[in-house]
C-alpha cells in the first residue's frame, strides 16, 4: 500500500470516528436520534364533554323557555333571555332566520344554531 492509500484510509477512519462522535454526542443531548420519528403512542386522550348541560337534539324556537335555550352551543343567559323578550315583545318567530333580529345574535351564531332548531307556529300545532 502507498503513503498515498494509507493517508485515504486514515482519514476515512478518521472521518468514521468523528461521525460517530458527533451521533453520540447528539443522542446524549436530547436521547434520540435525529432522524427518528416521535413517538406518538402516548397522545393526549380527547377531552370529555360536559355532563352538566348536554345540548339537545332539537329545541322548539317558539316554545322552549331560557334554560332549553342555555344548553344550545353559543347561548349562554343573556343571549337567551334576549331571544324570550324578542318572542314575548314580537310574537312568535316565523322562520328560524328570525333570529338575526334579536340583539347578540349574528350569522355565525345562527349557523352554529340551525342545526338544534325547529319552529313550530301556532298554528302549526296539533289539538
Amino acid at each position: 500500500m502507498t503513503n498515498s492509500e494509507r493517508w485515504v484510509v486514515w482519514m476515512l477512519v478518521f472521518l468514521l470516528l468523528l461521525g460517530a462522535a458527533g451521533r453520540r454526542l447528539d443522542i446524549s443531548r436530547n436521547g434520540t436520534l435525529p432522524w427518528s420519528v416521535p413517538d406518538t403512542t402516548e397522545a393526549e386522550p380527547a377531552p370529555e364533554e360536559s355532563a352538566e348541560t348536554p345540548a339537545p337534539l332539537v329545541v322548539d324556537l317558539n316554545r322552549c323557555d331560557r334554560e332549553e335555550l342555555e344548553t344550545l352551543p353559543g347561548l349562554g343567559p343573556s343571549k337567551a333571555a334576549a331571544v324570550i323578550a324578542w318572542r314575548e315583545e314580537q310574537g312568535p318567530f316565523e322562520t328560524v332566520e328570525g333570529l338575526l333580529a334579536v340583539p347578540g345574535i349574528g350569522p355565525k351564531t345562527l349557523e352554529r344554531l340551525k342545526p338544534h332548531l325547529s319552529l313550530e307556529r301556532e298554528g302549526d300545532r296539533a289539538p
